[in-house]
């Protein structure tokens, strides 16, 4: 099965109280970085993600789930509704204070996981799409 979504959205102020640029994945992209897909942050991986894109709107995931239990389990909560997001795990980057307690990140150096989420810490970092069977 493929995935797509937003792991992070430019601009949106997030619950771990960052705020990512447009751009800020460029030399992460370039570089080839391959973050672990796992679910809800914890476990074993459930499949790997193939590509990343910087949108308009932000940081654009395409993955592929595995045939693994804990990955049978996210699809099934996806295809049921429960599992509408991504989140970006422990996460390190260039920031400056914005407001009071809010960093803005215009370049990001490491993230170690992408997680599919019920609550995604960006509230616009959302799964847009799957298919089963590349269709």
């Amino acid at each position: 099965m493929l995935i797509a979504g937003h792991a992070i959205a430019w601009g949106v102020a997030c619950n771990d109280e960052i705020v990512v640029g447009q751009g800020a994945f460029e030399n992460l992209i370039r570089r080839g970085f391959q973050p672990k897909m796992l679910l809800q942050h914890e476990g074993e991986e459930i499949g790997k993600w193939i590509k990343f894109e910087e949108d308009d709107r932000g940081l654009l995931c395409v993955g592929e789930l595995s045939d693994s239990p804990r990955a049978k389990l996210a699809r099934d909560l996806m295809e049921t509704g429960k599992l509408t997001g991504l989140s970006m795990g422990r996460k390190k980057g260039i920031a400056r204070p914005i407001a009071s307690g809010v960093s803005f990140i215009a370049v990001m150096l490491d993230v170690n996981e992408i997680s599919m989420v019920d609550e995604p810490g960006c509230p616009a970092a959302l799964l847009d799409s799957f298919c089963i069977g590349g269709q």
